[in-house]
């Protein structure tokens, strides 16, 4: 027997400004979705963004307070992680986006190739 999941949504009445309304109805307009949608995943998104900065400042933070510790990073750790993007950074095919995730990379570090 499946059972039912039960989403709660919850209305908010959010005045927004004309020019803030006409941006949200253009993008709405241009991928077919109700303004409603937009405006559902722009918050999604600002929340989601405001998330990562929290975890971003509490990671600096931690790193902070634990530099010079036995905590710090592990020296081999950190000579290999500078190798990476040294190499990373000598490669201008990464950088253009070409091979944006690791996906699209092959086992010897090589885009794969394209059938025909």
């Amino acid at each position: 027997m499946k059972s039912a999941t039960i989403t709660v949504k919850k209305n908010l009445h959010v005045p927004l400004p004309m020019d803030v309304y006409q941006r949200l109805k253009v993008v709405a307009e241009i991928i077919h979705r109700p303004v409603t949608a937009v405006a559902r995943a722009a918050i999604r998104e600002w929340l989601l963004a405001r998330e990562r900065e929290t975890v971003k400042a509490d990671i600096q933070r931690y790193a902070s307070a634990v530099a010079g510790t036995d905590q710090d990073l592990d020296p081999l750790l950190e000579k290999a992680a500078t190798e990476y993007l040294v190499r990373e950074a000598s490669q201008p095919w990464r950088k253009s986006g070409l091979l944006r995730r690791s996906r699209d990379v092959g086992y010897e570090g090589r885009a794969p190739r394209r059938r025909s």
